[in-house]
């Protein structure tokens, strides 16, 4: 029903797990995008926790690893496994309960964070 995507209804510990793959490996200066939709949770008394990584292929300190995160503020992280260890949005807050468009990208020496389609964050990274 959803063509290429995949629907998460919000429960806990809803996760996608793809096979290994040199098709998400991506080492020294080979560019890479990834954008996907997210709505996250409201919080509420009960379940106070809001944010989470929303996509990983991480193993610290190897070569390609990636992972972007919700922090519990709002804010979207970045990370490559690279100095300077991570992108994080600037002024924007990811809302809780509203979709919202996020994508990054790496090419030309640079790490970009965008939400709903605006440049939110840029900064130098050099190769894996």
């Amino acid at each position: 029903p959803f063509g290429c995507s995949v629907g998460l209804n919000g429960r806990y510990r809803n996760y996608v797990s793809v096979p290994r793959s040199s098709d998400f490996q991506f080492p020294g200066e080979t560019e890479l995008s990834i954008e996907m939709w997210i709505m996250p949770n409201k919080t509420t008394e009960s379940h106070k926790s809001y944010g989470g990584t929303i996509v990983s292929k991480y193993n610290r300190g190897r070569m390609g690893q990636f992972f972007m995160h919700l922090e519990q503020s709002g804010d979207l992280f970045f990370h490559r496994e690279t100095p300077p260890w991570g992108l994080r949005s600037s002024g924007v807050h990811i809302p809780p309960g509203v979709y919202t468009h996020v994508a990054v990208s790496y090419g030309g020496g640079r790490s970009k964070l965008y939400i709903n389609g605006t440049l939110r964050g840029s900064q130098k990274e050099g190769p894996q």
